[in-house]
C-alpha cells in the first residue's frame, strides 16, 4: 500500500502528502473491553422466544379469531360484499360489528374479522400468515 501511495505521489505532481496524515491505519483498542462484555451479555441473555415482527404479534388474535370461523359459503359471500361495499359503509359497518364484539357477541367478533380479512393489504395477510404459522407452531401442528 505505502509503494502505490508512493508511486500516485511521484506520478502526479499536484498531489502532495500531508504530514499530518497516518502512515498506516491505528488500530484502536479503547473499548474492546467493553465491546466483548457486551458481545458476551447478549449471547447470556438471548431472546427466549421467537422473533416476530409486531405487526404479525398484534395479528395473532384476529388469525385466531378468523380460524375459529366455520369456513362456508356464507362466509364466502360475506366477504366478497364486504369487498364490494364502499369505504365509508364498510367503515360503518366494522364499527357496529366491533361495538358487538366489544359486547361479547362471538358472531360479530367472527363478523369483523370477516369484514377485515376482506379488506386486508398484501402487508396484512403477509402479517396474518406470520401469526397463523406461529400459532401452528406454537400449538405443534
Amino acid at each position: 500500500m505505502a509503494r502505490l501511495t508512493k508511486a500516485i505521489l511521484a506520478a502526479s505532481p499536484n498531489v502532495v502528502q500531508l504530514p499530518t496524515a497516518a502512515s498506516r491505519r491505528v488500530n484502536n483498542n479503547r473499548y474492546r473491553e467493553q465491546w466483548k462484555a457486551g458481545q458476551a451479555a447478549r449471547q447470556e441473555r438471548a431472546w427466549p422466544g421467537e422473533r416476530l415482527s409486531p405487526t404479525a404479534r398484534a395479528a395473532i388474535d384476529q388469525a385466531r379469531t378468523f380460524d375459529g370461523l366455520d369456513q362456508s359459503a356464507a362466509l364466502v359471500l360475506g366477504m366478497m360484499i364486504a369487498r364490494a361495499l364502499p369505504p365509508e359503509v364498510r367503515e360503518k359497518l366494522s364499527h357496529d360489528l366491533a361495538v358487538g364484539a366489544l359486547a361479547g357477541n362471538v358472531h360479530a367478533a367472527g363478523a369483523l374479522s370477516a369484514v377485515k380479512f376482506a379488506t386486508m393489504t398484501i402487508a396484512d395477510m403477509s402479517d396474518l400468515d406470520a401469526a397463523r404459522s406461529y400459532i401452528n407452531r406454537q400449538e405443534g401442528r
